[in-house]
Parts: C-alpha cells; structure tokens; sequence
C-alpha cells in the first residue's frame, strides 16, 4: 500500500525577487506591509509587488529555456495518451498525435504553449527534446506523466552510451568499461551515478538545486560496459508552468533507465533520473512526482534478468540485473547515489545504479500541497528535492 507524503513547505515570507537573494516583501498583516488596496487595482495571481511602482508581479521562470514570451496560447487541450516533443528537425512536436502548432524549440526543449491544459490519463512523452508546457491558465494533471520507451527516447535527457565508452560526462555520464570485464559507471544528476564493479567511476552529481543552469536537463546516461551491455539513458528533463494553478490527482515521472546486462561480459551503467520542475502560484497535486536511478546491468547475467531495472514510480530502488556479477541498484528516496555494482575478480562485473534527478516546485507563498508520492523528497535532500518561493518582478 502506498504511504501518503504530505509536504507543505514555507520560504521566506512573500516573493523572491528577480534579482535573487534573501530579501522579500513582508507578508500582509504583518506591521510593515502595505495594503492590498495600495498596490494593485486588480487580482495578481504572483501577488502584488510595490517596487518601483505598485505592479502585479510577474513570474521569472525557472530552467533557462522558458522565458515570458511563452505566456499567451490561445488553444485549450486534452491529452489522453502521449506527448511527442520530436527532435528539433524534421519530426513535429504533437499532442496525442495531432502536431502543435504553437511551440518554440530551444536549447533542447520544447515548449508548448497553451490556454488550459488537462493530463486525462497515464500518458507517455517521447521525443529527443525536453518538455516544457506553459499554460496561461490552468495545468489539470489526472494521470502520470511519463518518459517511455527507453531504448529509443531521451526526452531531455543523455544517451547512455556504447560498450567500452564514457557517456557525457559533462553532464553527468558515467565512464565505460575498459576491459571485457569491467562494468560501465552508472549517470549521475541529483546524486551520483554507482562505479562499475572493477572500479570504473560513475557520473558526477552536476547541476544545483534551484535548477540555476543554462537549460534544463535531464539525467546523465549510464556507461558502457566493457565488450558488454549499454548503460542506459538519463531521465527526461519536465518542466510545467501555469500562470492560475497546476492541480489534479496526478503527477510527474521522470525515472532514469536500466544500464543493459551483457551474458559473456560486463553490464552497463544504469542512468540517472531526470528533472523535474513545477511552477505555479499555487500547486496542488496527489499523485507521484520522482526520478529515481536506473538500476545497472550484470555481467555474464541471466538472460531474463540481466537488465537493470528502469527507475520506479515510488520510493523503492530500482534493482541491478542478476547475473555471475549483478549491477548496482539505482537511487531513491534518501539513497541519492547509486550503488556500485558487483566485481568477480578476472572473470566479469556489474554496472553501477544511476542516481536520483532534481525535483523543484516553485509557487507564490513557497507553499505546495503533495500528498502524494516524492522520490525523493525535500525531507531525503533538499539539494537535490526542494519547495520554494517563486522569482517575480
């Protein structure tokens, strides 16, 4: 039975301003807070803000891809199977198949612009660019979000990589075995990727909690195993901002995927979960929001079972493949970095687990309401899971 996780979060009273730090307007109420009726004329779903003049404040958005430009679809949706964010070429973003026209494509992301939104069931993204959705209005998820088909998609995320070869280790990639029997390392994000079972080192954590990075992206891919098994790819990079409120019964995935068991050689890496990031003035959500690790692939493994796990939509890690060496299971929940695979000296090794993503929620009060799932939570790692107040302006 799943356990409910309720996390109402406070920052520091009011709206961070858009030039960062700690300072903020005082909350209404308080001695020194100006009245509503001083600030603004109409309702400002960010609040209202009195410098330089009285204004409704604007969001800043996170993840360096979405900018206020994205604000303004005129088109309401309802997305009842998938999301295809294509590639940046020839193949169009589509909503349940019908291509999108109102989109922008930067720096590997997608960004549909829309009115109102709704997620109506457990739907699947696929694509070679990141996901952002940005609503002028409302953002209703009833179903998972989910990354699918890890042979093939990446969706923001890094490819795991060949036999015998580094994933990005820019961002996070795990090193690839350089003998027959060395397993890859798995890919790192949040936390870091596990080594290979001889040793071979496994992707860095990259990036920084408040998601301050160039773009956003996704995890890093797991490494090849030597003359074995591939290392899997990274988690998608998921990013929804709605200017109303983002509610519903449902959530967001965005789990890294099983480094591949080889059944002669080494076992690949396993690949770290992705990003996630959620802004809105108010969040309300029931269902699971995680990115846990892939788990790594065995070394001379059991053809059933010699693949690692894909990352798991609750707080369980996501299992090595079995085999003479297994791999390393993936990160989860307060385990951030995934586990080294197994090492038989001379004869084989594991890959190492992938390790958790980044999970950001931003509002207007600092505050969301998820009584669902998180994997992993602020409460396991607030570097690496956070609630926060907004930037406005």
């Amino acid at each position: 039975m799943r356990c409910a996780l309720v996390l109402t979060f406070l920052a520091a009273c009011g709206f961070k301003p858009a030039g960062g730090g700690d300072a903020a307007m005082p909350m209404d109420g308080s001695a020194d807070a100006p009245k509503q009726s001083d600030l603004c004329t109409t309702a400002c779903p960010w609040g209202c803000l009195a410098d330089p003049t009285p204004h409704c404040g604007q969001l800043v958005p996170g993840g360096g891809a979405v900018d206020g430009t994205d604000f303004g679809g005129a088109m309401n949706a309802t997305v009842a199977t998938s999301i295809d964010t294509g590639d940046g070429m020839n193949m169009k973003p589509k909503l349940d198949n019908a291509v999108w026209a109102d989109v922008r494509q930067i720096a590997g992301i997608t960004i549909f612009h829309v009115k109102d939104i709704r997620i109506a069931n457990d739907i699947v993204v696929v694509g070679k660019l990141g996901l952002a959705i940005v609503a002028t209005g409302t953002i209703q998820i009833d179903g998972v979000i989910g990354a699918g088909d890890c042979m093939m998609q990446v969706v923001g995320g890094f490819p795991g990589a060949a036999p015998k070869t580094d994933a990005d280790v820019t961002h996070g990639g795990g090193h690839g075995g350089a003998t027959d029997t060395d397993g890859g390392g798995g890919g790192g994000n949040g936390g870091k990727g596990g080594n290979g079972g001889s040793g071979i080192a496994g992707g860095s954590a990259y990036g920084a909690a408040d998601l301050a990075i160039a773009h956003l992206a996704g995890g890093g891919g797991g490494g090849g195993g030597g003359g074995g098994g591939n290392g899997g790819n990274g988690g998608a990079a998921i990013q929804l901002v709605s200017n109303v409120m983002i509610t519903g019964s449902g959530g967001v995935a965005a789990g890294g995927c099983g480094g591949n068991g080889s059944m002669d050689h080494a076992g690949g890496g396993g690949g770290a979960g992705g990003t996630i990031l959620l802004e809105a003035p108010t969040i309300s959500l029931a269902g699971v929001i995680v990115v846990n690790g892939g788990g790594g692939g065995a070394g001379v493994g059991v053809a059933a079972t010699r693949d690692g796990s894909d990352g798991r939509r609750d707080r369980m890690a996501a299992a090595g493949g079995t085999g003479t060496a297994n791999g390393g299971n993936g990160g989860a929940a307060s385990l951030l970095d995934g586990v080294m695979g197994a090492n038989v000296a001379l004869t084989t090794a594991g890959g190492g687990g992938g390790g958790v993503g980044r999970i950001r929620v931003e509002t207007a009060s600092g505050m969301a309401q998820l009584t669902g799932l998180s994997s992993p939570a602020p409460s396991d790692q607030p570097t690496t899971a956070s609630v926060a107040a907004a930037t406005v302006r």
